[in-house]
């Protein structure tokens, strides 16, 4: 890659046995998990810089218990940029969660309203966002739930 480019970028592994989500991220905005009792925090921080700054970068794994009924909010920097001016801490986006629908298409839906909202105002960059619910506790028969909007 040219040395003045560079992509951001995470990966995640869902665990539904174990009921864990790892996620390793090179950069990328960190994702929020809204807990089934309607707490949010943002998870996954970026562990390391982005993809091509620099060579042999190692990026730690973090893990997050994943409990039935909680949901994963996943996202580009336009969707952040758009809502945001703590890039950080994400005190909007975190507000908006909460505030959403229970489960994930009310939560997924009820963000992308008000995206939408805002993004005619501003000049949005991409926006990508992806949610992704636990629906069931047991290990035997796991099952999640995406909403999707590329």
């Amino acid at each position: 890659m040219p040395s003045d480019r560079f992509v951001t970028g995470a990966i995640c592994e869902f665990d539904a046995g174990a009921g864990t989500l790892t996620i390793a991220n090179a950069g990328h905005v960190p994702a929020l998990l809204r807990g089934a009792r309607g707490g949010v925090s943002v998870i996954g921080q970026a562990s390391g810089p982005p993809l091509g700054v620099f060579r042999n970068c190692r990026y730690a794994d973090q893990r997050y218990r994943i409990r039935k009924d909680d949901v994963v909010v996943f996202m580009t920097d336009g969707i952040l940029e758009v809502v945001e001016t703590d890039l950080t801490k994400m005190p909007v986006l975190r507000r908006l969660i909460a505030d959403a629908p229970a489960g994930c298409p009310g939560v997924h839906r009820f963000l992308m309203a008000n995206v939408d909202d805002r993004a005619r105002h501003r000049r949005a960059d991409d926006m990508t966002l992806l949610s992704l619910e636990v629906l069931s506790a047991s290990a035997s028969t796991p099952s999640i739930d995406l909403e999707r909007l590329v």
